[in-house]
């Protein structure tokens, strides 16, 4: 009976420290849970995407050759400077930390309103003929499902640009 009871004090203690972490900051509780929230560089000609459900892909075929994307994006009569310019635009104040934006690239994490789970965008920009194009691919951290989320997002940003 001692062992039962030092082992549900144990586990209540951890408890109680999970849920002050969670409470205190979700983002550091996520961190120590699951290791940093970025998921890193991506190549787009070489991606693959994993199995869950939790991400979206908006890519030029000709460029995510290894991949079907969810969508394609159109050329947009501008340059990719531009582009990307009016990519960051288009997501106005939507709350993010960059973690890279160096030349054709830009990648940055986001996190849902209430629990603050990550997400981790990257986009890319590319010349090709008659303008610009971009390839984004938006993936969950955590979890199996993400109940349309990056997609959404993605589609929402995208209907923005000019």
């Amino acid at each position: 009976m001692k062992k039962h009871m030092l082992y549900l004090v144990a586990f209540s203690f951890i408890l109680g420290i999970i849920a002050l972490l969670f409470f205190r900051s979700p983002e550091t509780a996520w961190e120590i849970a699951f290791g940093d929230p970025d998921l890193g560089h991506v190549h787009f000609p070489t991606l693959k995407k994993t199995s869950k459900p939790n991400q979206f892909l908006v890519c030029p075929k000709d460029i995510c050759k290894n991949e079907t994307p969810d969508a394609e994006p159109p050329v947009y009569r501008m340059t990719k400077e531009r582009l990307k310019a009016s990519f960051i635009e288009a997501l106005g104040t939507e709350s993010r930390s960059t973690v890279d934006d160096a030349g054709d690239e830009y990648r940055f994490i986001m996190r849902s309103p209430t629990f603050r789970f990550p997400d981790t965008i990257s986009a890319e920009f590319f010349d090709v003929k008659g303008g610009a194009t971009l390839a984004i691919y938006a993936r969950a951290q955590i979890g199996y499902k993400d109940f349309s989320v990056n997609e959404k997002r993605v589609r929402r940003w995208l209907s923005k640009l000019p």
